[in-house]
């Protein structure tokens, strides 16, 4: 940025930012993110799987578009500027104010911009149905101005805990009111219902349990948050860009996909987003702080991205390799056999998103190391790529926008190390594809022994049990043999003790 800035005025650059989390209370957090992420996946995946049995394939697909369009409004009401405050830790108490009242406002103006705007989102889905659901879920952006703010100083001072005791409580609301709604007929609206339950408890808990440390006073000045708005406006940029690149392949295939077609295509991709989810922000969550202690020392913080796409990767690949494989089975007993089409996407949407889970992290890495205006040229340009893509893809129908996909985040992981990784923390080709293709190694070895297995012991419930069986048992031993710094990477995760780390 252009112009002088002051001591007090310079965002954290390098050295050791004050109050910066040392490793083994980044490890708790990363374990209290973890335990927390995996319960509040349980719940939605859950939710998922019964009101796909309690509404029709179409209105499935409208309860998905909807989510998708909560999750880029959600990115824009952020507008970057709590975040900025753990790059600004300086922040006085008055400027601090100042942003919550700020956010407040962008969340009231969104959900009245959204209200506004629902019936003609509706009109172009040909969705009549989606103008209500839209209102309804327009005031969760009035809750989440007035809790958001609270959510990230709490993670910026390490506590993790309180922070997902309060969204695990507020996720249980919302599952239990969208679930008896459902149940009462009221169809796919019961989940919006749900989603703005959830908002307003996680606003009300956050009052209650993370204000411990500060509370915002009546108080705003214009002035007061100028020095934090070029940093937050090219936080908000990436996050509109990264959220786009997320959900412009369900919008898309909303657009041009048959009621029925794109119901069973979002059924497949929203779990297999609910995984991603689950597992990424375990580490990306803890993982600014972290970096952001090495941005003067570039290879240490190239090091730490490593392990994070380490971790990502040998989680990622087995859980979704058993997706792909296990879906045929599972998904049309557990939901219907009006989900058999669904069951046979999986296949072709569970490898796209393994890739994803390597690709996603990269934004934080980017931030923490002071380049957000660097992030933001990325992600417009593959948000770019995404919409083209998604848009040639969903041509041709569900299996070729999933192939679509899958190509460009392979794409993709290859220029992140290429134009990224290697000029600012010098990362090696050798060093960067081991941590995901060691990974991928292991889990298609276990999948070839899944199988292998079902070949030789046939049809049925207990040889689809013994055949995971062996492809797990396959999966751990070649992992401790290909991928043992992952796996220590993973026991570290759990508690487990493990081996030093490998660099």
């Amino acid at each position: 940025m252009a112009g002088q800035q002051s001591e007090r005025d310079a965002p954290v650059t390098g050295g050791t930012i004050q109050g910066a989390p040392k490793q083994g209370s980044a490890m708790a957090s990363v374990r209290w993110t973890a335990a927390g992420n995996l319960l509040r996946t349980v719940l939605a995946t859950g939710q998922l799987l019964i009101i796909a049995r309690l509404v029709s394939v179409a209105e499935f697909g409208l309860v998905v578009l909807v989510s998708s369009m909560v999750l880029i409004a959600q990115q824009i009401s952020d507008a970057g500027l709590s975040s900025a405050l753990i790059r600004f830790r300086d922040a006085t108490e008055d400027e601090k104010s100042s942003l919550f009242w700020l956010n407040a406002a962008i969340g009231v103006v969104i959900a009245a911009i959204i209200f506004l705007i629902a019936p003609a989102i509706a009109a172009a889905f040909k969705a009549p149905t989606l103008a209500g659901m839209l209102r309804i879920a327009s005031t969760i952006f009035i809750a989440q101005g007035l809790f958001l703010q609270l959510r990230v100083l709490a993670e910026r001072d390490m506590r993790f805990g309180d922070v997902i005791r309060v969204e695990l409580a507020a996720t249980a609301v919302g599952f239990v009111v969208a679930i008896i709604l459902a149940l009462m007929g009221q169809g796919a609206p019961s989940v919006v219902w749900g989603q703005t339950a959830s908002a307003f408890t996680q606003l009300g808990l956050s009052w209650l349990v993370l204000t411990r440390d500060w509370k915002p006073r009546f108080h705003f000045k214009a002035r007061e948050v100028a020095r934090f708005v070029p940093y937050g406006l090219d936080i908000l940029l990436v996050n509109i860009a990264t959220s786009l690149t997320v959900q412009l392949d369900i919008l898309i295939a909303g657009l041009f996909f048959q009621k029925q077609v794109f119901g069973s295509f979002a059924q497949p991709r929203d779990l297999s987003l609910k995984v991603m989810t689950a597992i990424n922000p375990v580490v990306t969550r803890v993982g600014l702080p972290l970096i952001a202690q090495h941005q003067d020392n570039p290879q240490q913080a190239g090091k730490i991205y490593l392990r994070v796409i380490r971790m990502s990767a040998s989680v990622c690949f087995p859980v979704y390799a058993g997706m792909a494989l296990l879906a045929g089975d599972i998904l049309p007993v557990v939901l219907g056999k009006q989900w058999t089409h669904a069951a046979a996407l999986m296949p072709y949407i569970a490898p796209w998103f393994a890739f994803r889970c390597v690709v996603n992290p990269l934004g934080s890495y980017m931030y923490a190391m002071g380049r957000s205006r660097h992030a933001l040229y990325y992600q417009i340009g593959f948000a770019a790529v995404v919409a083209l893509a998604s848009y040639i893809g969903a041509q041709f129908g569900p299996i070729t926008l999933a192939l679509a996909m899958l190509a460009t985040y392979f794409v993709f992981s290859e220029i992140c190390w290429a134009t990224v990784l290697r000029p600012i923390s010098g990362v090696s080709f050798m060093a960067y594809h081991r941590q995901i293709y060691l990974p991928l190694a292991c889990t298609l070895l276990a999948a070839g022994a899944v199988l292998a297995a079902r070949m030789l012991l046939g049809p049925g419930l207990l040889p689809l049990a013994a055949a995971v069986a062996v492809g797990g048992f396959v999966f751990i031993a070649v992992s401790f043999f290909l991928n043992s710094a992952g796996v220590d990477e993973v026991r570290k995760l759990v508690g487990l003790r493990a081996r030093p780390a490998i660099g």
